[in-house]
């Protein structure tokens, strides 16, 4: 690869021969290689592992969407990147032992990876690009509730960065060796360009567009017929955006539990933080919640139960514990939860 020298910062890419814009080596990485061999739970701790809490919140707010269903239409729940399923089981679970459970419900998991061999027969399994799957298998539109749950922030985006002349390129990288450069500079007139002066403004080193996980949220929204759908995930807003909060961007890669360079072979997951907000205009109208805000507070067990009994008092303890994970700030806490509803009576 020939390169323009750039003081300071990344090459100008001149010609590259082995190297492409960043979204094009992520989606490559993730949809062919590794969300094909791999679990994301196998390289970082996703709140799925505290998904007993998760689904009770989804449980709590998809009883409350079907009694704002117009109709008696059959009920079904569809899980956008399911992994191993354990979202749906445990919603599943809630659903069968509360007192009044919901009806004939459809419990779907979409992935790109094969159905996982222990899936309980009760859910259905859907192989392939979730947007794509949604309308080939749901062609008539989903009544009921689509969750993205750590689904957004595994979508590619463009990266983008600051030259040193203060001009905005678009950042490429070798999909083999992981090593950048500065790409073409983005057309004033571009979308591109335009999502960043609305969302983005002003880059002062680097940044991601969001506007692929915008289209890919507004089609998730439109898969709907009547009902909720529902994104949960890292996310940041325009004003710690504007703020400069991540003036380096959000790009990150996990690999066996440790943060690794983000080089895009599939061997590593691949990440980056959701703006939310934007998907949120994408699908209109939106509601923006934080995750603590959702939660219910964890149930502490009372010091007297750890005379009467001991174990169950560490288990109700652990368990208390991992649910404050869910809701402490500097962490999961800061997960945002986008709600859109379609066809829903007022409350």
């Amino acid at each position: 690869m020939h390169a323009v020298g750039c003081p300071g910062g990344l090459a100008v890419a001149a010609t590259a021969n082995s190297a492409r814009p960043w979204h094009e080596a992520w989606a490559q990485a993730q949809v062919n290689e590794f969300y094909r061999r791999n679990s994301p739970t196998d390289h970082f701790d996703t709140a799925i592992a505290h998904a007993d809490r998760i689904a009770a919140a989804l449980m709590k707010m998809l009883r409350e969407t079907t009694a704002r269903m117009p109709g008696s239409a059959g009920i079904t729940v569809v899980d956008l990147g399911a992994d191993s399923g354990q979202l749906l089981r445990q919603m599943y679970r809630i659903n069968a032992a509360d007192e009044h459970p919901i009806d004939h419900v459809r419990w779907v998991g979409i992935d790109l990876r094969p159905r996982p061999f222990d899936l309980p027969a009760h859910i259905e399994w859907w192989t392939g690009i979730a947007p794509d799957v949604l309308r080939l298998m749901a062609p008539e539109g989903i009544c009921g509730m689509v969750i993205a749950h750590e689904w957004l922030d595994d979508v590619p985006c463009p990266i983008v960065q600051r030259d040193d002349a203060d001009v905005v390129r678009e950042v490429w990288v070798d999909s083999v060796t992981g090593v950048e450069s500065l790409g073409p500079k983005l057309d004033e007139d571009s979308p591109q360009m335009q999502w960043l002066h609305q969302w983005w403004w002003p880059v002062r080193h680097r940044g991601e567009i969001g506007l692929s996980r915008d289209v890919a949220w507004a089609a998730v929204c439109a898969s709907l017929n009547v009902g909720t759908a529902v994104a949960i995930d890292y996310a940041h807003t325009r004003e710690q955006r504007c703020a400069g909060d991540f003036d380096d961007g959000t790009l990150v890669a996990y690999r066996d539990g440790i943060v690794v360079r983000p080089v895009p072979d599939g061997s590593a997951n691949i990440t980056a933080r959701v703006a939310l907000d934007s998907c949120a205009a994408a699908a209109s109208p939106s509601q923006l919640m934080q995750q603590r805000c959702v939660l219910d507070e964890p149930r502490w067990p009372l010091p007297h139960q750890a005379q009467l009994d001991p174990h169950r008092y560490a288990a109700d303890f652990q368990r208390a514990t991992a649910a404050l994970t869910l809701r402490q700030r500097s962490g999961r806490g800061d997960f945002w939860w986008l709600r859109h509803d379609v066809g829903l009576r007022r409350p």
